[in-house]
């Protein structure tokens, strides 16, 4: 028996039904950019920039509690899963590529803005390039 089920309407599976609508679009090539592997990669990119703050607060001395670590751990759990999912709607180098650059990005964004770190005209440059790679990664290859 699925034990998704019982969340289920009349027997429906709403996330199978997406699936099998996601793929019927992606093969009819009416899709240019594949957005659920950026939604999923977007998804991990915020676990890891909650993760990663926590850490970072830690280790500043801002939260002084090393109990405060128990919460990183287990998002951080929790981010093989949501791959998983993703294996669904792309390649698995796909998937690993759009969370390590999302993530790679968006810490670093929170990084300089909110935590005040400071970064060269070079590394810009490696910031910007990181954005359009996303732009490639997910384009049609149709």
């Amino acid at each position: 028996m699925n034990p998704l089920r019982k969340y289920t309407l009349k027997g429906l599976d709403p996330w199978r039904i997406f699936i099998s609508w996601y793929k019927r679009k992606k093969e009819s090539k009416e899709m240019e950019f594949e957005f659920i592997p950026i939604l999923i990669g977007i998804f991990m990119a915020f676990i890891d920039v909650i993760t990663f703050s926590i850490i970072k607060f830690v280790s500043s001395n801002e939260l002084k509690l090393l109990s405060w670590m128990i919460l990183p751990t287990i998002l951080y759990a929790a981010e093989p899963w949501v791959f998983l999912k993703g294996l669904q709607f792309e390649r698995m180098y796909v998937v690993n590529l759009l969370w390590n650059v999302l993530s790679s990005v968006l810490v670093t964004l929170v990084g300089i803005y909110y935590f005040g770190e400071k970064t060269s005209m070079i590394k810009n440059i490696g910031i910007l390039l990181s954005i359009f790679s996303i732009f490639l990664l997910t384009a049609s290859e149709g």
